[in-house]
């Protein structure tokens, strides 16, 4: 080995940092996965899109063609002041930060974020319409808007208003779907991506029908490079899934997004330039709005019930700066919040510091058992650290069979870049 194991230890981990999220991990600007005390998934398109607002008005707007080209998207721009105003809510109302103008994990669980255990398990079916609305951090949130602005420019005077707001609505539906069917146990995701994704595909879907050919090229060139952006990643990678990003709420999205808008597209008529059927529309947006209203408020009201029955785990404010500090706060705060797996995780590098690898390997064990005990209270990131020290101790060891089945799941979800996971691919403990 190049170096000591116990150096290694110390000083390869990072701070672990329990943030979906966004959900609650960052959807670049355009959704996220994150929280501090568990990863909330955000939904974010982590693309980069900062030079199409500026293109999009750079120049003259379009004449108007055929009644709608001209049209102020309404839909649009009250949605980005609803986003916003919850947003707001979110950071008057959230008891704890995973770091600044960010909700912990544990207060976007009691605002509404989606976690599968909660929807089946206790019946809390609201949480689909409260999570498209929520976001993990004020980048999150100006990044969905910024897309959201884009894509309603061009595709809310296309379709109307009414349509507009249903297809938002039937995406934000399936960026739900998306999460859900990831089956992950810890989970916990929160964004519009999932449903500003769906309406990216229904631009595509739909632009066939804009007469304007100049702003059709425009709307098909924007939403097609944002829409590979925001999917690819869930086909070219196994560990874009358990990242902060959550690329399965935006395929969702986008094949809800897509096969409504081809739907609407046969409703079209010709004379109007508009899709048909628009009382129906305004029927699924209007009653996406008042499930998502009575889910907030159910949320307000059953969050005295989360809280209480929630694990102490260890407040922002009082999160060690560094893991040098959190090596030599260990002791204080395993005895303060022992449910806390992060508690045991530093306690285990104080003990690898000092070259005690037993003591270390039982703290490493105790912090998945914390994480057992209580799934809501860890997240991936600190999850694979956890299981790949402990690998690591076990190889040092001799028993190479026993290292290898530790870390495998953690070898196969880890970055490629990740440092750990190259000292465990030298030592052939990940094959």
């Amino acid at each position: 080995m190049e170096e000591p194991l116990a150096s290694f230890l110390i000083k390869q981990p990072p701070l672990p940092s329990l943030k979906r999220g966004t959900a609650v991990a960052a959807r670049t600007s355009f959704g996220q996965r994150g929280g501090q005390q568990a990863p909330v998934i955000s939904r974010v398109a982590a693309v980069q899109v900062a030079s199409a607002p500026a293109e999009t008005v750079s120049g003259d707007a379009p004449a108007r063609v055929h009644g709608h080209d001209a049209d102020i998207p309404m839909v649009t721009i009250g949605l980005i002041a609803v986003l916003t105003l919850i947003f707001w809510a979110e950071l008057n109302v959230a008891s704890d930060f995973a770091a600044p103008l960010t909700p912990s994990r544990q207060a976007a669980q009691m605002l509404g974020a989606i976690d599968a255990k909660l929807v089946f398990g206790s019946g809390e079916w609201w949480r689909l319409f409260t999570a498209p609305l929520l976001h993990g951090g004020l980048s999150h949130l100006i990044g969905n808007c910024v897309v959201l602005g884009l894509i309603g420019f061009f595709l809310e005077p296309l379709v109307g208003p009414a349509w507009f707001g249903a297809l938002f609505a039937i995406a934000a539906i399936g960026g739900d779907v998306g999460t859900i069917s990831q089956g992950q146990a810890n989970l916990l995701s929160l964004g519009a991506s999932g449903a500003i994704t769906g309406l990216l595909a229904a631009a595509l879907v739909c632009a066939g029908r804009m007469r304007n050919d100049e702003r059709r090229a425009r709307m098909q060139k924007y939403a097609g490079r944002i829409l590979i952006y925001a999917t690819l990643p869930a086909y070219l990678s196994a560990s874009a899934l358990g990242g902060h990003t959550d690329y399965a709420a935006h395929v969702g999205g986008a094949l809800f997004g897509g096969v409504a808008g081809f739907l609407v597209t046969l409703t079209w008529d010709r004379a109007s330039g508009k899709p048909s059927f628009e009382r129906f529309a305004w029927g699924v947006g209007g009653g996406f709005a008042i499930l998502a209203s009575l889910g907030f408020l159910l949320a307000v009201l059953g969050s005295g019930a989360h809280a209480k029955g929630a694990p102490l785990l260890i407040p922002y404010k009082e999160m060690p700066k560094d893991k040098y500090h959190a090596m030599a706060q260990s002791a204080d705060l395993i005895a303060r919040y022992p449910a806390d797996p992060r508690s045991h995780y530093f306690r285990g590098l104080y003990f690898a510091e000092q070259n005690d690898m037993p003591s270390a390997a039982e703290e490493l064990r105790k912090a998945l058992a914390a994480e057992d005990a209580n799934p809501d209270s860890a997240s991936p990131e600190l999850d694979r650290g956890i299981h790949m020290m402990l690998a690591l101790i076990i190889r040092a060891e001799g028993d190479t069979d026993a290292a290898h089945a530790m870390a495998k799941e953690s070898c196969a979800a880890s970055p490629s870049s990740d440092e750990l996971l190259q000292l465990l691919r030298r030592m052939k403990v990940c094959r």
